[in-house]
């Protein structure tokens, strides 16, 4: 067989690592996790809206800045579900002693829109805002329970 090439494909650690790259679980919405400064981030967008809000805590005008802070909704003292926001903190600049609540959503899901209206019912002087690629909404409910989005930013 001259002049002829004889190719016996791939080797079996290039097929292995094809076949754990196939396998890998990938997001379910296209997030992909961020590490800045040790700390893991669910996804890039999370990531920059935590570094806004350590800059305006550093210049003062928020304070007490929680990450993944996790609320309890419980309806008649019967627990419902729970709701874990990406930051919680006290905002200064607005109104004093006023505690915001921010979710970064890339997409948001019915399961999400019932746990908002769950938390504006059960805790009505937390401000909740949600933001997106597009804006920062301050959400709020109407009086027959459907979900408002203001924008702010």
């Amino acid at each position: 067989m001259t002049g002829s090439r004889c190719s016996l494909g791939p080797t079996i650690a290039q097929q292995s690592a094809a076949i754990k790259r196939l396998l890998k679980r990938q997001n379910k919405y296209g997030n992909r996790k961020t590490e800045r400064d040790g700390v893991v981030y669910h996804s890039a967008g999370e990531s920059r809206h935590g570094q806004y809000l350590e800059l305006r805590q550093a210049a003062g005008e928020i304070s007490h800045l929680e990450r993944q802070k996790r609320f309890d909704l419980s309806v008649g003292g019967q627990y419902v579900c729970s709701l874990i926001v990406d930051y919680g903190y006290f905002d200064l600049a607005a109104r004093p002693n006023r505690y915001v609540v921010d979710d970064f959503k890339g997409k948001a899901t019915p399961d999400y829109a019932i746990k908002a209206k769950l938390f504006l019912a059960t805790h009505p002087t937390t401000e909740f805002r949600e933001v997106t690629k597009r804006g920062t909404f301050s959400l709020r409910l109407s009086p027959r329970g459907r979900l408002l989005r203001r924008r702010i930013v």
